[in-house]
């Protein structure tokens, strides 16, 4: 078994060693008892890089067959999709894989071949010593000052039957069971396994510990009276590897940093706080993909005037260009709507007065613009506080636009026949020659803007609640 500072040396050296490579990865293979023509699909997110995904899709030929030719960046965890089911392969730029299932074991049973096919071999029996749930939608989510961090609800499930000794000891216990299952493959066939997965699955069984162990101790610090000294842990964990591709590095980062910067007491400047921390203990790619996901935190938080510091410094001195395009183009879409931007043109008939308004018209007043959605259980609640802010907002000279991004316009107008609910309502998709949602550059909802008198985008607060919107749109209405 290879011992714990041994696989940290093997970690850090990697680091030193390797480099970004490019390639095209093949994946072949037979699906047994498919029918000609099922579709197989290759799912490639590398959101960590450039903030997109890769889908390859093909159909089984007359021999249930396939082949797929996939752009690999970095070495990495990709998703080949059959129906509902979903196998997660590790690939390097330039693998070849060979994959043989039967459509009713799949993916359960796969039996792997090709350059790749080590690497899968020992990913398949690993993958059974974790509680990884690559459905994000069945995770919990948890704040650590201004971000949201995910938790696989089984994990979540230890964090709360045990306390502080016994977690500490189910968090050891499975990484013992994951070095294991490796270090049992090692004495085998070490010489078959590719250096990257070597790197890559080490990272991920150090991290996975370590992740844990961390937003135990984040998340449930007041619950089990947690103090300092249980992070000393900390010290032991290198901040520096290579393998970017490792989803629990990339964690364990974003929730070491958030916390460092929470303890400095430095809320206002969660975001450019840790970008300038970074700086102190990562190098490379480490902190090149750390710099980049922070400014794109940023940016997608409203906090574009906080980070364009950090993301003008990062141009500047990035040495690794591959992370840019990620938060260029996040920059271009988020600097239309930077405080003291013009806001674009929107408007149309309200729902309740039949009364057509634009943005010009309401020219001189402050306007709340909110989107929402009746699905979004948050976006009503929070117009349920705006109801009762209403009579406030309007003695000071605020107006209530609401847009829903709703498909189904019965949906709407029964939400707002049952509910009388404060402002002016347009529908976004009744207006397809503005498309107000796009124009606007919304994905989700709830989201809001404020638009002062003058016309142009208004700084927002730093917090999203209710009441702290309420006293901002006051402040810009009196002119602050």
């Amino acid at each position: 078994m290879l011992p714990t500072t041994f696989r940290f040396f093997l970690l850090l050296l990697c680091t030193a060693a390797t480099s970004t490579l490019v390639g095209n990865a093949i994946v072949r293979g037979r699906m047994k008892n498919a029918n000609i023509g099922d579709r197989i699909e290759l799912y490639v997110p590398h959101y960590y890089l450039d903030n997109d995904a890769n889908s390859y899709k093909v159909q089984l030929d007359g021999q249930l067959e396939f082949q797929i030719d996939a752009y690999i960046t970095e070495p990495q965890l990709v998703f080949l999709v059959f129906g509902q089911d979903q196998l997660p392969i590790f690939l390097d730029p330039s693998d070849t894989l060979l994959i043989k299932a039967d459509m009713f074991q799949f993916p359960v049973m796969v039996e792997f071949g090709g350059k790749a096919a080590a690497n899968n071999k020992l990913l398949s029996a690993y993958a059974k010593t974790q509680l990884t749930d690559y459905n994000e939608f069945n995770n919990v989510r948890f704040k650590i000052g201004q971000w949201w961090f995910s938790l696989e609800s089984s994990v979540n499930e230890q964090m709360l039957a045990l306390p502080r000794p016994e977690f500490i000891a189910w968090a050891n216990e499975k990484q013992k069971e994951s070095f294991a299952v490796y270090d049992r493959f090692m004495e085998a066939q070490s010489d078959v396994l590719s250096l990257s997965f070597r790197e890559w699955i080490e990272s991920e069984i150090i991290f996975t510990r370590a992740y844990h162990l961390l937003m135990y101790g984040a998340v449930y610090k007041n619950r089990y009276q947690i103090e300092d000294e249980y992070f000393d842990f900390l010290q032991e964990i290198p901040m520096v590897v290579s393998a970017i591709g490792s989803d629990a590095y990339r964690q364990y980062l974003q929730v070491y940093m958030a916390r460092q910067q929470v303890k400095s007491g430095l809320e206002d400047r969660f975001f450019r706080g840790q970008y300038d921390f970074s700086g102190t203990l990562l190098e490379g790619k480490s902190l090149a993909y750390f710099r980049s996901e922070i400014i794109k935190m940023a940016f997608s938080s409203d906090h574009f005037q906080e980070i364009l510091p950090s993301y003008n410094d990062f141009l500047r001195h990035n040495t690794h260009p591959e992370y840019e395009p990620k938060i260029t183009a996040l920059y271009e879409r988020t600097s239309r709507f930077a405080p003291g931007m013009a806001a674009p043109s929107f408007g149309g008939k309200d729902y309740y007065t039949a009364s057509n308004f634009t943005n010009t018209s309401l020219s001189g007043k402050v306007i709340y613009l909110n989107f929402w959605a009746t699905w979004c259980g948050a976006c009503v609640k929070k117009m349920d506080f705006f109801n009762a802010f209403s009579p406030e907002l309007a003695a000071a000279g605020v107006v209530i636009v609401n847009i829903s991004i709703d498909e189904n316009e019965t949906n709407w107008s029964d939400a707002l026949v049952a509910n009388r609910m404060a402002g002016y309502h347009l529908l976004a998709k009744s207006y397809p020659e503005q498309a107000m949602a796009a124009t606007f550059g919304v994905q989700a909802v709830p989201q809001y803007f404020i638009i002062g008198a003058n016309g142009a985008i208004a700084q927002k607060p730093y917090s999203n609640q209710p009441n702290d919107i309420l006293n901002r749109l006051i402040e810009v209405a009196k002119g602050k």
